[in-house]
């Protein structure tokens, strides 16, 4: 898929990008039974749905999606999200708006103004919740 993501048109992207969502909230679903059965309680933050992606491993699914899709990923003081080819991407929001404003994550928020992002950058931002230390690129060898 890498040598190829240049040629990929919108709809391929988010299907990829919807596969993507479903991957990373299956991953969160069977590390909250370990982190369970190991220890009793959670003392992790791991994400039911899109929303609870873009609300604590935002990071973590741009990071994937830019290694999926190419783009560049964007931070801003409330998010993380994908830029690619004129459109803004997350969890929530695989089809793309043109606008990373037009987000959910952005509703009611005043203008936020992004920036460029090398993956480590984005992961320096990460605030703990999200229990891996490096992105686990592994998990895209089950997106097909």
């Amino acid at each position: 898929m890498r040598t190829s993501r240049n040629l990929l048109g919108h709809a391929e992207i988010e299907r990829l990008l919807r596969r993507l969502t479903e991957v990373v909230l299956e991953k969160a679903d069977a590390a909250r039974g370990r982190e369970i059965a190991r220890v009793g309680y959670l003392d992790n933050y791991y994400p039911a749905d899109a929303l609870g992606i873009n609300h604590g491993w935002c990071a973590l699914w741009a990071v994937l999606a830019r290694r999926l899709v190419g783009g560049t990923i964007m931070v801003t003081i409330p998010h993380v999200f994908l830029y690619l080819r004129g459109w803004s991407y997350d969890a929530e929001c695989p089809e793309g708006a043109t606008s990373h404003m037009d987000l959910p994550t952005y509703q009611g928020v005043p203008y936020a103004a992004p920036e460029r992002a090398t993956i480590e950058c984005a992961y320096d931002r990460w605030d703990g919740e999200v229990p891996y230390e490096r992105p686990p690129f592994h998990w895209l060898k089950e997106i097909t």
